[in-house]
């Protein structure tokens, strides 16, 4: 790759502009007109007016092209401040925007070609667009497709470009990163109020009495520092937090409040808390429930679904208290904080602010938004008052300045305007085309932004993308590297700050100009237009990204106007063409002065866009009268909040009921609707789980700064105080459990792709429960050596509303690695593990050493490798595990696992006992028995493979030998599969060398069907305490069986065990063996009270094999199962229906709901729960005292429903 692309340091060398450019305004350079200048970063989006410091001298440099270009000499670099800013008095970032230090990677000033050879080559504008059009051209129709991702900063003007140009082109995948990053902030309004826009201003917000503010996992110390710390010195500050972690927000809110306002919950729990605080309110503050919101400007069914759905126990304080809690010890603090939030949203003078974060809404989407929405709705505190102060409401402090246009204007669901794709002959009026122009955009597949990495077969692909750092924006990068490194991709980037990627692999790279450069235009979440004009001049090779996506549609007219063959591959663009349309909208049609498009001529487009078609939009920019906004009040006043925000948008005037406060996008009234939630909405991952975000979990004041430096900076980042890594957080609960220490590195591996990276582990109490942290702020591991935490993120859970990813709760596995596994430097290279299917690969068991000890088995959070498969019969095979990373397996011999599978899509749990001795702790075996219609018992021989990883949970059951009350002589009886528990047992009693007598008595079909024949020859002929003997009900295939024939009897047991009264009896087998020999025992005058069993019933029936799909695109499932009762498990807060075929214990497993078991028959009790209501059958209560019966007391695995019931559990 050439080292040899023209590129500057900073900013700061760029001449400074005196005036504002006459692209901008007809006011000549030098005039009286201030310089607007805005933020380019978060949605506080703080604007004012530039001024210079001091003068700077400037010399001539020669840029490739021969000319000449001015930039600043020496060391007197013009400094400039902003001064006038609103809405805060500004922070870091304002500065930092100006770009006038250096950034993690130098700025481009001319585009570059990517050679053959992998070399980069320098290229003039005028060639870089004329390329750009040639691809397009070439990726439309038949030939190809095209897909835009915007990552960067992208301006008002840039969104309306690409609207107005690639829907011409039958483009229908355009979308950014707020798309699955920023989404459920905004279109969760859309659900609740028919449109996605403010109604607050963060002015009116933090400013006034009796403000009450939720912040719903908003680090705003770090993210937003200005509006943070107006609000923190208030006077009568009143704020709750709600946090997965404890962030640098709130170690400052517990200082100022206590740590009771600080409530910690488990990730994706959110919902149930904003639910309990509904519940609360209906239950105990009914009065304060404002009937005429509900009456007037509501759906009034959507109400009465959404109390009762809260008025559910399930949502009681305590029980959600005891659901959402991350550790022991919060519970209190939680049911607590539910009852006094409750409390003072219910009180009349409270004016509740609620502040989501892009935090939270990145695990449960824009369900809790909508939820907290709702509990305001029902208040009347979602809205303004008639004299324009806030009720109550969402305030949207959004991470990107522009936001709000992303949500207007790109995505593959709606065209400009949130216009739904499918109006095309609207959406094209309004660009004054034909109405059939958008054609190409409906015959176009769509694919949500997480999708692009998807394989699509024999079709080239054209990615345009607006900002860099694209390659680490996506979950599950690896799957997303290797899609953009496919040779039928072809990447076109505009920004000026390429990566390292992008200079690798982009074929053509059309740098903008840096902010401080740029014409930008930004819309914030409070509907604020902030207009920021060039206080650089920009390099003379490089456009706005307005102006190089109406120049690249410029030359395709030009493409076209010149070559036929062009026009005939082309007939829609040629008729355009023919019309005039295209020259006259990017021709000769569109005034460019000095190289960039007349942003006043745009202005007028975006205006008449915005009133054409069926009448105004929901969010075109106009005056609270309805005045439509001039360009040159955005020149003048730097920035203007439209739309009646803050004024008069959703006000709630109870006298004027026909002034109706909510509507459509056409500006059609609505009701406001009250979400209700499905049960999948309110799912709770369990397991170990990596959250990643904008924290830095450092006391330490320059890491900090960097954090708030940092963030939503991308390739733009400072290098001042970057760390060379970012440490993996972890509580000490986990780190206790994994065995780790203070030094230690930890392995993540991603569950749903297999993909592992390693981070120096940090062992805090800041984090809490099975749950680590990671920032994801740049790091120089990062630039260097490519340590993405993305790369074990995974993109298929999503918010089913509005494609949002769950990044933080991502399922993964932690692993401590040992010193020798990483490099030397400290910096581990990321790998791929295999886990899918026989990689062959396998685990080095000579690192074990018996000298130290290996962490013991910690059930399903511990992968189990498969070492072995052996087939110990026609239809038996033993399965052996180790445990990946290796482990100690602790258990006691009978007892057994549950498997859990992912069966085509469906989540499958079976329970298998562990066939394999504790004496040999290093591996773990099954032995699974193939049964016609099993589905998993068939499922895993056929595809189970060496090499594979599988999940288990346990250990679990009562039905074992008791270290310490072994009796002298023993009896172990098994059939069939029942044979697995009591050889375990026997092996463990052989190992240990037990002065015990054993028998092993073993009935079966066939001597075919003998496990484990050759080891129990051998075990006879080297352990003199044991013996054997088998019964077979056939002679076999061969007829040569020469031991006994028949089935369990007297005869047999006497024969076998003559001295049966004097052992005790573990038997183990289907339930009609168990039955008759329980019957001759019981005839032969045995003492039942020395007759240990456990019966496996045949097949148990499990309500996910009835299901859909576990995961995936939420919107695709509807996970119940069909019947006309509905079983309600309180605790856990799930509600499932059921026709009462199967046991409350089925239900719950199908529904993830961990409740304890171990038998399945109803002997040992270990899955008792109580009965709250309801009416229920039962096979047997024979693990159940009297007083447990008494006090309603059911036992799960053998308890049916028989009507609507209420478990608590």
């Amino acid at each position: 790759m050439s080292n040899e692309l023209p590129v500057i340091d900073h900013a700061g060398v760029l001449e400074d502009v005196n005036g504002i450019p006459g692209w901008v305004t007809a006011e000549p350079a030098g005039g009286t007109i201030g310089t607007p200048y805005s933020c380019s970063f978060c949605g506080v989006g703080d604007n004012g007016f530039l001024q210079s410091m001091r003068s700077g001298t400037t010399e001539l440099s020669s840029d490739f092209g021969g000319e000449n270009t001015h930039y600043a000499g020496g060391t007197s670099i013009t400094e400039r401040s902003v001064k006038q800013i609103v809405p805060t008095g500004g922070c870091v970032k304002l500065k930092l925007s100006m770009a006038s230090q250096r950034p993690a990677f130098p700025i481009h000033i001319a585009p570059s070609v990517r050679e053959i050879d992998g070399s980069r080559r320098t290229i003039s504008y005028h060639e870089a667009i004329e390329r750009f059009a040639a691809l397009q051209l070439a990726h439309r129709g038949n030939l190809g497709r095209t897909l835009f991702y915007a990552c960067g900063q992208i301006d008002y003007f840039s969104i309306f470009a690409i609207q107005e140009v690639f829907r011409l082109l039958g483009v229908r995948n355009l979308t950014g990163n707020a798309e699955h990053c920023l989404n459920a902030g905004a279109v969760h309004n859309e659900i609740l109020t028919g449109q996605e826009g403010p109604f607050l201003t963060i002015d009116q917000s933090i400013t006034g009495t009796d403000r009450f503010f939720l912040f719903n996992g908003w680090n705003g110390l770090v993210t937003h520092p200005p509006v943070y710390r107006a609000i923190a010195k208030r006077e009568d500050l009143d704020a709750y937090l709600i946090e997965v972690a404890v962030t640098e927000t709130a170690i400052d809110l517990a200082k100022k409040l206590g740590p009771e306002r600080v409530l910690l919950i488990k990730p994706r729990s959110d919902p149930h808390l904003a639910l309990s605080v509904a519940h609360e309110l209906l239950d105990v503050h009914g009065d304060a429930i404002e009937s005429r919101f509900i009456e007037h400007f509501s759906d009034i069914d959507s109400f009465e679904q959404f109390s009762a759905f809260a008025r559910q126990s399930r949502f009681e304080p305590r029980y959600v208290a005891s659901r959402i809690a991350p550790e022991e010890g919060y519970e209190e603090r939680l049911e607590n904080g539910i009852r006094l939030i409750a409390q003072k949203l219910a009180n009349q003078r409270t004016v509740p602010i609620n502040i989501p974060s892009v935090g939270l809404s990145q695990s449960s989407g824009v369900v809790a938004h909508c939820l907290w929405g709702s509990a305001l709705g029902m208040l009347g505190k979602y809205g303004l008052k008639p004299d324009g102060q806030p009720a109550g409401g969402t305030l949207r402090v959004p991470g990107q300045i522009n936001a709000e246009s992303e949500v207007q204007g790109l995505s593959r669901k709606y065209y400009m305007g949130r216009i739904p794709i499918e109006e095309t002959a609207e959406a094209a009026r309004r660009m004054g085309l034909p109405e059939n122009a958008y054609q190409g955009v409906i015959e176009d597949e769509p694919r949500a932004a997480l999708d692009y990495a998807q394989s699509v077969l024999d079709t080239d692909e054209l990615f345009v993308f607006m900002g860099t750092q694209f390659e680490a924006n996506m979950m599950d990068r690896r799957r997303w590297i290797a899609k953009l490194k496919d040779p039928r991709c072809r990447i076109v980037v505009i920004d000026p700050i390429p990566d390292p990627f992008t200079l690798e692999f982009a074929d053509l790279i059309i740098p903008a100009p840096p902010h401080i450069a740029s014409t930008k235009l930004y819309q914030n979440g409070e509907w604020k237009l902030s207009l920021s004009v060039p206080g650089k001049h920009a390099p003379p090779e490089t456009r706005s990204d307005a102006t190089i996506i109406y120049d690249m549609m410029a030359a395709i007219t030009r493409l076209l106007k010149s070559d036929e063959s062009q026009r005939e591959d082309h007939p829609d663009l040629a008729s355009h063409l023919t019309s005039g349309y295209l020259e006259g909208r990017f021709g000769a049609g569109l005034r460019r002065i000095n190289g960039e498009v007349d942003r006043d001529q745009l202005w007028r487009r975006v205006q008449d866009y915005m009133a054409g078609g069926r009448g105004p939009l929901y969010c075109r920019p106009e005056h609270s009268n309805g005045k439509p906004i001039e360009w040159r009040e955005l020149v003048e006043e730097g920035a203007v909040i439209y739309g009646g925000v803050g004024v008069k948008r959703y006000t709630l005037d109870y006298d004027k009921p026909d002034q109706r406060p909510f509507a459509d996008i056409f500006r059609e009234p609505r009701d406001f609707s009250f979400f209700v939630p499905t049960e999948d909405d309110l799912h709770i991952p369990h397991g170990m789980i990596l959250n990643s975000g904008r924290s830095s979990m450092s006391s330490d004041r320059k890491a900090i700064q960097f954090a708030t430096a940092s963030f939503n900076s991308g390739k733009a980042t400072p290098l001042v105080n970057m760390p060379d890594e970012n440490p993996c957080h972890i509580s000490p609960f986990l780190a206790r459990k994994l065995g780790i220490v203070e030094g230690d590195r930890i392995r993540i591996t991603g569950r749903g792709n297999g993909a592992t990276i390693d981070f120096p582990a940090v062992i805090t109490d800041r984090v809490k429960g099975e749950t680590a942290y990671v920032s994801f702020h740049k790091n120089r591991a990062q630039i260097e050596d490519g340590v993405y935490v993305n790369d074990v993120t995974t993109a298929v859970e999503r918010c089913s509303y509005c494609s949002q990813t769950s990044v933080k709760s991502s399922l993964v596995l932690f692993e401590r690695v040992p010193a020798a596994r990483h490099k030397p430097d400290g910096l581990a290279t990321p790998t791929i593990v295999s886990g899918l299917r026989g990689s062959g690969q396998g685990l080095d068991t000579t690192q074990i050493d018996t000298r130290t000890e290996l962490p013991i088995w910690s059930g399903q959070d511990t992968p189990l490798y498969v070492n072995e498969i052996i087939q110990e019969t026609h239809d038996v095979y033993t399965f052996r595990l180790q445990g990946d990373p290796l482990c100690r397996f602790n258990y006691l011999p009978g007892q057994f696992c549950s498997l859990v599978l992912n069966i085509d899509g469906k989540k499958v749990v079976r329970s298998y006992t562990i066939s394999s001795t504790p004496t040999r702790p290093y591996i773990l075996e099954i032995t699974i028995k193939r049964v016609p219609d099993g589905l998993v018992s068939n499922w895993l021989p056929d595809n189970l493979k060496t090499g594979d990883r599988i999940e288990a949970a346990g250990p679990k059951g009562k039905f074992h030998l008791v270290p310490g009350a072994i009796p002298k002589k023993v009896l172990f009886l098994g059939a069939g599969s029942g044979i697995t528990p009591v050889m375990s047992m026997s092996r463990w009693l052989c190992d240990v060398a037990a002065d015990v007598d054993i028998q092993l008595f073993n009935s079966v079909r066939s001597p075919d069907d003998i496990i484990f024949a050759k080891e129990f020859d051998y075990m006879v002929e080297r352990y003199r305490m044991f013996t054997s003997a088998q019964i077979s009900g056939t002679r076999g295939s061969r007829g040569d069986w020469q031991g006994l024939a028949g089935h369990i009897s007297r005869p047999a047991l006497e024969l076998v065990s003559p001295d049966l009264m004097e052992r005790e009896v573990f038997m183990c087998g289907p339930q009609g063996f168990m039955g008759v020999t329980r019957d001759i025992l019981d005839e032969m005058g045995f003492d039942l009270a020395k007759l240990h069993s456990e019966s496996f019933g045949g097949v148990r029936t499990s309500v996910a094999e009835k299901l859909g799909p576990v995961g995936g695109d939420p919107g695709d499932v509807e996970v119940t199962q069909a019947g006309n009762f509905t079983i309600e498990f309180a605790g856990a807060g799930v509600k499932a229906k059921t026709d009462g075929g199967v046991s409350v214990l089925d239900i719950a497993e199908s529904h993830d709901i961990d409740l304890d078991y171990g038998c399945r028959t109803g002997s040992c009790g270990d899955c008792k729960v109580k009965l709250i209501s309801g009416d229920v059958d039962w096979n047997t209560q024979e693990g159940l005292t009297p007083d447990e019966c008494q006090d309603g007391y059911i036992l799960t695995c053998v308890t049916r429903p028989k009507g609507d019931c209420v478990i608590d559990a």
